[in-house]
């Protein structure tokens, strides 16, 4: 453990994969652009290529958002059927999240509804089921707890991914290990 008091010292050690300075000893994490491409692939599948979506961002200017959100775009535009009516974002916030719902809901059609983590997708569902509109799109999203898991075996999210946190905190502390010796 001596040798890992100066680490901090001699790296710059980030969570986001953007490099701001000095030099990064690693990087772990989840690559944003590939959650939001493949869950705007499945998305996609899921309608059968051919639909209506709207897309709940988390924070603008956020870097996981703005990657996740870029690897959205990314997958809609293989399937020349998506048509991408909105994309607002809800802070990362559950309550937003219900909001921009609300607000999507204008919509007389949406077949599929993105989001950025489950937070704001569990607000999107309420708003749906509050106006009766829940069975009509499918829904999907990332990150993981209990509400989100009930929510897929009740059918209101098709699918969601997870980070694996403390598969990620081992292999930074690995990392940090092999670097000071």
């Amino acid at each position: 453990i001596g040798p890992m008091k100066n680490i901090y010292r001699k790296f710059s050690v980030r969570y986001s994969r953007l490099s701001y300075g000095g030099d990064v000893l690693t990087w772990i994490g989840v690559d944003n652009y590939t959650v939001g491409y493949e869950l705007g692939t499945a998305l996609c599948e899921a309608l059968e290529g051919t639909g209506k979506v709207v897309l709940i961002e988390g924070t603008a200017g956020n870097s996981t958002s703005t990657e996740r959100v870029d690897g959205y775009l990314d997958a809609f535009k293989n399937y020349p059927g998506i048509e991408l009516l909105d994309s607002q974002p809800a802070d990362f916030n559950r309550e937003k999240g219900m909001t921009v719902m609300e607000n999507f809901l204008r919509y007389p059609e949406i077949d599929g509804v993105g989001s950025i983590n489950k937070d704001m997708t569990m607000g999107a569902i309420e708003a749906c089921k509050a106006v009766g509109r829940d069975k009509e799109m499918v829904q999907v999203t990332f990150d993981v707890d209990n509400d989100c898991l009930d929510a897929i075996d009740a059918g209101d999210i098709l699918i969601t991914g997870a980070q694996e946190e403390k598969s990620q905190i081992a292999n930074a502390i690995y990392a940090c290990l092999l670097a000071c010796n």
